[in-house]
């Protein structure tokens, strides 16, 4: 079937452009732009499991450390805290690498740094953040409703292929 790559550009000072590429490698892995590849690599895979169970796979590799990090007062951005707490595995087919956040205790929302204007969503970690969309849309979701933009071209033309 093949896969899929897009590319986006923009001015970036006098007689520079800045080019941000991002592929699509079938069946389930994404490469997204993160800097120059040659510096920093960031795949991720969701692995369908069954209808109701999706498993998920970051591989990430850098040459320099992340340019997010603490600020002067050695504290993260809000929503950009680096959360991957599990909870303990189990025997059960899908009982391992759990996060602790999830849907039954509502990806650990904190209100109160909701309400100080800190986190927008309230939920710690840019993941964790993806994963509560994600998870809250259900197993199976309706496009049909969907209001996609121009910006979302390669999530038109992958939907298109995998049909």
């Amino acid at each position: 079937i093949g896969n899929g790559m897009y590319g986006a550009y923009r001015p970036a000072g006098p007689g520079k452009t800045y080019w941000r590429f991002a592929n699509f490698m079938l069946p389930f892995w994404t490469q997204t732009p993160q800097g120059k590849f040659t510096e920093h690599l960031h795949n991720r895979a969701w692995v369908p499991m069954d209808d109701h169970h999706t498993m998920f796979i970051s591989l990430v590799w850098r040459q320099h450390p992340p340019s997010v990090g603490p600020n002067k007062h050695g504290k993260m951005l809000p929503g950009f805290a680096r959360v991957f707490d599990h909870v303990p595995n189990t025997t059960d087919w899908y009982g391992r690498w759990r996060l602790k956040g999830n849907e039954g205790n509502d990806w650990l929302i904190d209100r109160e740094a909701q309400s100080r204007g800190g986190n927008y969503s309230g939920i710690a970690g840019i993941h964790q953040q993806d994963q509560a969309v994600t998870e809250s849309m259900g197993p199976v979701t309706d496009h049909l409703f969907e209001h996609l933009a121009p910006s979302d071209k390669m999530i038109m033309a992958t939907r298109r292929r995998l049909l």
